[in-house]
């Protein structure tokens, strides 16, 4: 299965919202998924040099479900060892329809 990896994440699934509830775009917030309709994680930049990987791929028992990292490539790096395999497509979010 193809793992994506969503630029300001999936509307009504995983994204960054205002205190209004209104969806935030241009954010530093990627979902993670295989069928834009779940959520299997996020990867956020927190601040300069800091990025948060959560994810439930690859969970074992007893292992953790956060990771940190200096580089948006490490987390990638990180969700294909976990997951597997190197099935990690990377796209924005108004690309959602092209890969459905």
């Amino acid at each position: 299965m193809v793992l994506y990896i969503v630029k300001d994440g999936i509307e009504n699934i995983a994204s960054v919202l205002s205190p209004n509830g209104i969806r935030i775009l241009g954010t530093n917030y990627y979902a993670i998924t295989y069928d834009f309709e779940s959520n299997e994680g996020y990867i956020e930049l927190k601040k300069k040099n800091y990025l948060k990987l959560y994810t439930q791929i690859g969970q074992k028992v007893g292992q953790k479900r956060y990771y940190e990292e200096t580089t948006f490539e490490a987390c990638i790096l990180k969700l294909k060892e976990l997951k597997g395999n190197d099935q990690v497509i990377i796209c924005d979010s108004s690309e959602i329809e092209k890969y459905k």
